[in-house]
């Protein structure tokens, strides 16, 4: 079994939310079929961190059906299954939540998250944003656990 994390760079400057996106969207579209799973990063529909609920909102509005209408195209096209984190539209607004899809690029499952909002100190802040400015895709060949089994 193949496993693909993709965790691309991340970035506090708002100008930078195209760009990011972009590469996200090509990360994808790198993935072929010799993967079995694909996992994309948390707000994967907000490719910088956003400033205000406004700035959330655009991000939202701008990449969220983007983003899940390329996993569910990815899926399809690698014949893999794709999970992929972005916002859910629901009654009372907007919910974290892991989006899965099958092999078939259906949607077969959600998953919401539920964490509190942290306020980092600007040492924290600078700190994060240093590691999260590294691209780093993973593709990781895992033993087949069937075969394995004593």
């Amino acid at each position: 079994m193949k496993v693909c994390t993709i965790q691309p760079k991340y970035s506090t400057d708002y100008e930078k939310a195209e760009e990011y996106f972009e590469k996200n969207i090509g990360y994808l579209r790198g993935c072929d079929s010799s993967m079995d799973i694909i996992v994309l990063p948390e707000s994967s529909d907000m490719p910088c961190v956003a400033a205000t609920k406004e700035e959330a909102e655009k991000y939202v509005e701008k990449f969220n059906e983007r983003i899940l209408k390329e996993a569910s195209d990815t899926a399809k096209r690698c014949n893999a299954i794709v999970f992929v984190n972005a916002r859910d539209k629901v009654e009372n607004g907007l919910r974290n939540t892991t989006f899965a899809f099958d092999r078939k690029g259906e949607l077969v499952g959600k998953y919401f998250k539920q964490h509190p909002e942290i306020k980092l100190n600007k040492t924290v802040e600078k700190c994060l944003d240093d590691l999260l400015t590294q691209d780093k895709v993973f593709a990781h060949k895992l033993a087949d656990l069937n075969n394995n089994k004593e």
